[in-house]
């Protein structure tokens, strides 16, 4: 092959459609009987054809074929009619006039045939690099550019497939009732979230996967090779890895789809049966799909996890108190100042659990006004509130501070909003009750050491004062995971389809 032709084939690649032969039991021919013929030959036992081998020196490879029974060998000279009745037909000869010969053979009586030189071009296919691994056959192929780039994807995928085949539902996290929320918070992804997904999507054995990070936890969902070692670097990668044993948890298969179910029926939530959390696993999937991270299997886990949540949100509804973190708010307020309503108090955010707060705040009776404090944009305010809630910039927030008596934080952001630089703002307005539901946390707690009069409450106090009977959210869990062990089924579909697959049509 001169140089200017390996140049031009280089440059223009053909364009290929692939298909899978079904040639179970079809008569297939090489012509040839070297090393490369011994090849082919072998390809076509493996798919389950009748082969036979024409050639006049017959290598010591293709003695070996016919020693073990496997194919047919006549030692002569190729003619055109041994190409009658083939489903396939291989020109693997050392002799380039030779192979057209076979393929114009096979041309002129409508015959698939491919040629191992450089006629491959005048021929029906190419061989591509073959992956077989029990019921599963991957092809790779460059369109005849580069045999060594179609050997080194299909030895990568090799290993990948080696992961498929353990491939199974699993969680890596930690959460409130594993370490403090004052360390939980450096270990939230927030703004490193995407860094964090591309690091994952570097590690062989880790097929599709989410990242849940809220003020109660921090957690991987994954589709991922049941193996400890990349167990142990996924929990590495999502930056867990300081934590001691204990302080973080990895739930493997069925135990993943019931820590999944419960987490999204709100039993593991510091407020047990709060709603917010079904958002957050829509939202966090959602960012999945939209970055690439998630695929149809992923779905189908939340797909059903949703479902059967929703079942025992159902069944434990009147066992446990239910209600989302902003209700319990209300409620605290409501218990340490039964007049609350009535007096100054301020929300700081625009977020969900923000906004939701103003609008429970504004529709209670009283006569108290409220500030909604606001980073960049001023929140959109309801006519009904009837000039009862008054947006207040964030670099304003100093004359709003001095009339509050109470101040619930719930803003986004690695940094408090309110720091012990800002004691001053506090100083001297009689006692004021600060509430931090946000996480990371949004109030500094020097703040309350050096502002006279400053009460400081964050999630882990309200989550004490809140203090249900344990035994309420132990029947509560207990009747979630016979929930889940009902739908059981659900789990076992979602994997049967990872390891044995579907039938290709």
């Amino acid at each position: 092959m001169t140089v200017g032709r390996k140049q031009y084939e280089a440059r223009h690649p053909l364009s290929i459609l692939p298909v899978a032969l079904l040639l179970e039991r079809r008569p297939c021919l090489v012509v040839g009987a070297g090393k490369v013929a011994a090849r082919k030959a072998q390809h076509l036992i493996e798919a389950g054809a009748q082969v036979t081998v024409i050639g006049e020196r017959i290598s010591d490879a293709v003695r070996d074929l016919r020693a073990g029974g496997i194919v047919r060998v006549e030692e002569r000279a190729f003619q055109a009619e041994d190409v009658v009745g083939c489903a396939l037909v291989y020109a693997a000869t050392d002799d380039a006039d030779a192979n057209l010969r076979v393929l114009e053979a096979c041309r002129r009586r409508g015959i698939l045939c491919g040629c191992v030189d450089f006629h491959w071009r005048e021929g029906d296919l190419i061989s591509p690099a073959v992956l077989r691994s029990d019921d599963i056959t991957v092809a790779v192929s460059t369109g005849g550019r580069s045999c060594r780039r179609s050997r080194l994807v299909r030895d990568s995928l090799a290993r990948h497939l080696a992961g498929v085949d353990t491939a199974d539902l699993l969680v890596i996290g930690t959460s409130h009732q594993h370490i403090p929320l004052r360390r939980l918070e450096g270990f939230c992804l927030d703004k490193r979230l995407e860094d964090t997904g591309r690091l994952l999507k570097c590690v062989w054995g880790l097929h599709e996967f989410l990242l849940l990070s809220t003020c109660n936890r921090v957690e991987l969902w994954a589709l991922a090779a049941d193996d400890s070692a990349v167990h142990e670097l996924l929990r590495r990668a999502v930056g867990l890895g300081a934590l001691e044993h204990g302080e973080f948890y990895v739930r493997r298969g069925f135990e993943a789809f019931e820590h999944t179910s419960l987490l999204s029926a709100g039993l593991l939530s510091q407020t047990p049966g709060e709603n917010h959390v079904v958002a957050q696993v829509k939202e966090a999937i959602a960012t999945a799909e939209r970055l690439g991270w998630s695929g149809s299997i992923m779905q189908e886990w939340i797909s059903n996890v949703l479902h059967t949540s929703k079942d025992i949100r159902a069944v434990t509804a009147g066992i446990i108190w239910s209600g989302d973190v902003e209700d319990l708010v209300l409620r605290f307020l409501a218990a340490q100042r039964p007049d609350f309503q009535n007096s100054p108090g301020m929300v700081i955010g625009t977020g969900a659990v923000g906004s939701r707060l103003v609008e429970l705040l504004a529709a209670r009776p009283g006569t108290g006004r409220l500030f909604w404090c606001y980073r960049t944009r001023p929140p959109e305010l309801r006519p009904e509130w009837n000039g009862r809630v008054a947006p207040v910039s964030f670099s304003d927030i100093a004359v709003a501070l001095n009339r509050c008596e109470y101040v619930v934080a719930a803003a986004g952001g690695r940094d408090p909003v309110l720091q012990s630089a800002q004691a001053s703002m506090l100083s001297g307005t009689g006692e004021v009750l600060i509430v931090d539901v946000g996480m990371p946390r949004n109030v500094d707690s020097e703040l309350a050491v050096l502002a006279a009069g400053v009460r400081l409450v964050n999630l882990e106090d309200l989550k004490r004062w809140h203090g249900r009977e344990s035994s309420e959210l132990t029947l509560a869990i207990g009747l979630g995971q016979r929930i889940v062990g009902e739908h059981r089924n659900l789990y076992e579909k979602t994997i049967c389809n990872v390891q044995r697959g579907h039938t290709e049509k």
